[in-house]
């Protein structure tokens, strides 16, 4: 099982534009790994739905 911490920071690698092959390398994690979490958080977000979204902008506008 991969610790939760290493998923978070290869996450966060990925969504501030680091190459899936590059985090890999990194993490010591396969790149598919990374392909199917960046598919499960994708998933997650548009099943959340405009509403979610709009919340998380508002709650990010007010900081």
């Amino acid at each position: 099982m991969i610790d939760a911490g290493i998923k978070a920071k290869a996450m966060s690698d990925l969504s501030h534009g680091k190459l899936h092959f590059d985090v890999a390398r990194r993490y010591g994690l396969p790149t598919k790994t990374l392909f199917v979490w960046s598919a499960e958080a994708d998933t997650d977000i548009k099943e959340k739905g405009f509403a979610a979204l709009m919340s998380s902008l508002k709650r990010l506008m007010s900081v």
